[in-house]
């Protein structure tokens, strides 16, 4: 509950005073609905950066499992997996990538500068979002709920 009303002040204070913010946090609720941007750091390098939707959408494996929660790929509880876990895991198929929920919007309603339309960056480039994206019965879900 907290971390929502932390979320909504980020982006109002976004909308008021057009302050670039840079949030670090392994909190996948946040990811998915505050940035226009997102980094992922693997392994001391950055493993991705880019708009919100290229992230979420992204058949990366490092990106697709830290972003969706997910447990099969290359990520592991000492952070990167060993060759034993990997085989194990080879002819398991990832899950299909969850909905993108829709961008948190200011309090007041007023979209913000850096705010694009639900959707936009994956028409643009051709990019078929997963089913359900940008609905508002999935705003905030994280992947799984």
């Amino acid at each position: 509950m907290r971390t929502s009303f932390i979320n909504q002040l980020f982006i109002d204070l976004n909308a008021q005073i057009d302050a670039t913010f840079l949030i670090v946090t392994h909190d996948i609720n946040s990811t998915r609905t505050v940035p226009d941007n997102i980094g992922l750091l693997y392994h001391k390098h950055l493993a991705m950066f880019g708009p919100r939707e290229m992230l979420l959408s992204s058949e990366e494996p490092v990106v697709r499992q830290f972003l969706n929660a997910q447990t099969v790929g290359p990520i592991g509880m000492s952070e990167e997996k060993d060759a034993d876990e990997l085989e194990a895991e080879r002819d398991i198929e990832m899950p299909p990538l969850p909905p993108i929920p829709l961008q948190l919007e200011p309090s007041n309603g007023i979209p913000r500068r850096g705010q694009r339309p639900g959707g936009e960056w994956c028409r643009e480039n051709g990019v078929t979002p997963p089913p359900g994206s940008f609905e508002s019965t999935n705003a905030g879900l994280a992947p799984g709920s």
